[in-house]
């Protein structure tokens, strides 16, 4: 049987995600990404048209040390901590231990322990890649997506004067911040997480396109195929090809400026075929569909005859290739 904390935790439930903005989110739509996420991915999700947020292996030590942790952290500081009282959810009736916003009930959190002094307690593990982003111990020196994350649980609970902040880093000695609360800090972020979740996420117009896997997803889902037309190139349209061929040139792995120079023209292209320029075409063709034998499942029976080999095998279906040449 799970624990107790864990049975009412709605932290990774997708449908109570969907209810609103929690603390993983803060960092993304402020502009700020977070293991990997912006602000699209933010918007994909709420919308049900991406996986929830993925959790990383730090994130899965980071919940199996966090009672230890805290009870270290208790003992070290002579504090008593103690979960967040569950209770049912008024937006999804859920039974939950995350506490929504007073005024915007849209922002929720899921604080890992509450002190008896009224302040929190969040407990991390990071690894050594992100030491150098922590300063010195004791200060509120700790990353900007894990300083935002704080900053929306003060948001939620006005309340607390403060959240402590202790990091596991590379498997060392715990390390100790302090986040104090800063009113014009949450402040705007509430603005900003508001303008986004009535902006963007209720009437589903989505962020402006950022390189990000969600932004990708999103263009494929609105431009499944092409119609074989061809489209004349504008300045702008010359411009972002410029720009795209210039990085192409270079040879080096895809960043996210890429990726997003490579959308804004996905999306210029729209059901297009072709964007042809005064010296380039580009090609955003609809690949044929492929048949993909499932070997996995296959291999589990024993000299297959063909007919069970056309049992698993799929039509995978094909995709649009994106491709820039010069003009013929």
């Amino acid at each position: 049987m799970q624990p107790e904390h864990q049975r009412t935790d709605t932290a990774s439930n997708p449908a109570f995600r969907r209810s609103g903005l929690g603390g993983s989110d803060a960092a993304p739509v402020a502009g700020v990404a977070s293991y990997g996420r912006t602000s699209f991915d933010v918007f994909m999700e709420k919308h049900g048209q991406t996986a929830p947020l993925i959790e990383t292996d730090a994130m899965k030590l980071g919940k199996w040390l966090e009672d230890p942790m805290a009870r270290w952290w208790a003992k070290e500081t002579g504090h008593r901590v103690r979960f967040a009282a569950s209770h049912l959810d008024p937006v999804t009736g859920m039974e939950t231990r995350a506490i929504r916003h007073r005024r915007f009930p849209f922002i929720f959190a899921h604080v890992d322990r509450r002190v008896d002094d009224g302040s929190l307690l969040e407990v991390k593990v990071a690894s050594t890649f992100r030491a150098h982003d922590f300063g010195e111990e004791g200060t509120d020196q700790v990353p900007a997506d894990f300083a935002l994350q704080q900053h929306h649980y003060l948001a939620c609970i006005p309340s607390a004067p403060r959240a402590h902040f202790i990091v596991l880093i590379g498997g060392t000695s715990p390390r100790q911040y302090v986040i104090e609360r800063d009113p014009e800090t949450i402040g705007a972020l509430e603005q900003i997480e508001s303008e986004f979740w009535n902006e963007h996420v209720v009437p589903g117009i989505p962020p402006a396109l950022d390189g990000s896997e969600g932004a990708s997803k999103y263009l494929a889902g609105r431009f499944p195929t092409d119609d074989g037309s061809e489209l004349a190139a504008t300045e702008a349209d010359n411009e972002l090809v410029r720009q795209y061929r210039e990085w192409t040139a270079t040879g080096k792995q895809a960043d996210e400026a890429q990726k997003l120079l490579k959308q804004q023209i996905t999306e210029r292209i729209g059901a297009a075929s072709y964007l042809r320029g005064p010296d380039y075409r580009v090609s955003l063709k609809l690949a044929k569909d492929s048949h993909v034998v499932d070997f996995r499942s296959l291999v589990d029976r024993l000299s297959p005859p063909a007919e069970l080999i056309e049992e698993f095998t799929e039509i995978r279906p094909g995709s649009r290739r994106f491709l820039v040449t010069d003009k013929s």
